[in-house]
């Protein structure tokens, strides 16, 4: 009886094995649940409270500062849970006045992200005497009146900053007409990235125009945008105030975000203070009232592009919240190596107007400056 039964215990324990590990082998058949979203690293724009320092929230909520931005309290910050940190500084008025994460910005780029600058530009030849006079000579000059006005001003004494991707120094339609580079894409991780390689040249392009309007002026190239054209608000930002800082007297931004943005809109206000009339590109959506930034800020002039007719290219976003129009349609402009290149876009509208302010702003005294500045951004 006792062998019977341990003979039958046996066969139960061998029963059950059999049973384990067939469930054991079905379950590595079956999907396994969906783990918890991980937090996510990021990066904040942070303004502390009054009376409180970035090293005081830093210690707070465990983030780490890549940046001060310069004459202000605010730094971006890096974290890692940048969403749940900006939901808590969001609620937390005693150490954060405002928090927002530092999104990206770009050159416009068209609706289709092709057809417009820089995507397809045409390369002209290097040295080519035919191409430089076409620089000289190109449709906008004649519609702009630029023999009459030049007999007035050049822009001499007129610094106009071109916050853009990298800008060619050497190009013969620039040396000797630009000082000393500033960039804010080497400070910040988000955008200090390897790119496609392919040098756009947007930057040296955007200069070019603004020079062709006022030979005499002298470029600050602030580089804002990598070479894939990306840029972030915080980058955009510091660029501003390094550029009034650094005495730019007019400050083009080829550039835009469709988010409102805090700390571009202080920025912006800083430059003003200072006395720098900003231009922006409105954009190449073809859209309608659209939200464009640094353009919709008040007091920046936002351009919008026309084609040989006056007419708005057809790629132009445009509404009543854009100042001016200007020639962005077959414009010609410098190329890295000495190159020139025909293109279209928004961004190539901005600096003829950039170029036009340098013009105006050249003449006169101080208080005749400020004048000039008032009826600039009346407009807006």
């Amino acid at each position: 009886m006792q062998h019977t039964a341990l003979k039958a215990g046996r066969r139960a324990m061998s029963w059950q094995r059999g049973l384990l590990a067939l469930v054991l082998s079905v379950g590595l058949l079956l999907p396994s649940a969906a783990p918890a979203a991980a937090a996510a690293t990021g990066e904040i724009i942070v303004q502390p409270a009054a009376g409180v320092t970035i090293e005081q929230v830093n210690l707070k909520y465990r983030t780490v500062t890549l940046f001060k931005l310069t004459g202000t309290t605010q730094a971006l910050v890096t974290s890692l849970t940048a969403e749940a940190t900006l939901a808590a500084m969001a609620a937390d008025p005693a150490y954060v006045t405002w928090a927002e994460s530092n999104t990206t910005a770009k050159d416009p780029r068209a609706k289709d992200d092709a057809g417009s600058d820089p995507y397809q530009m045409q390369i002209l030849s290097a040295n080519n005497d035919d191409d430089r006079q076409a620089y000289r000579d190109q449709w906008g000059v004649a519609r702009a009146t630029l023999d009459k006005a030049h007999a007035i001003s050049q822009g001499a004494g007129v610094t106009i900053a071109v916050l853009d991707t990298r800008i060619d120094q050497t190009h013969k339609e620039l040396a000797g007409k630009t000082l000393a580079r500033i960039d804010t894409v080497a400070i910040d991780p988000k955008i200090n990235l390897p790119t496609s390689g392919v040098v756009k040249d947007h930057g040296t392009y955007v200069a070019s125009v603004a020079l062709r309007d006022a030979p005499q002026a002298k470029i600050l190239p602030v580089r804002v945008l990598n070479e894939d054209g990306l840029s972030s608000l915080a980058t955009v930002a510091e660029g501003i105030r390094r550029a009034a800082d650094g005495g730019a007297t007019v400050i083009n931004m080829s550039l835009s975000t469709s988010s409102y943005s805090l700390v571009l809109e202080d920025a912006v206000a800083y430059a003003q203070r200072r006395g720098s009339v900003l231009v922006a590109a409105y954009g190449n959506e073809e859209t309608n009232s659209t939200k464009v930034y640094p353009a919709d800020f008040p007091g920046v002039l936002s351009v919008v592009a026309t084609d040989e007719q006056d007419r708005r290219a057809t790629f132009s976003n445009y509404s009543r919240a854009a100042c001016v129009a200007a020639p962005g349609v077959k414009a010609v402009g410098a190329y890295t190596g000495d190159h020139f290149a025909i293109a279209d876009g928004t961004s190539f509208a901005a600096p003829w107007v950039a170029g036009q302010a340098a013009l105006l702003l050249a003449k006169g005294t101080a208080a005749d400056r400020v004048g000039s500045q008032i009826t600039l951004v009346s407009g807006k």
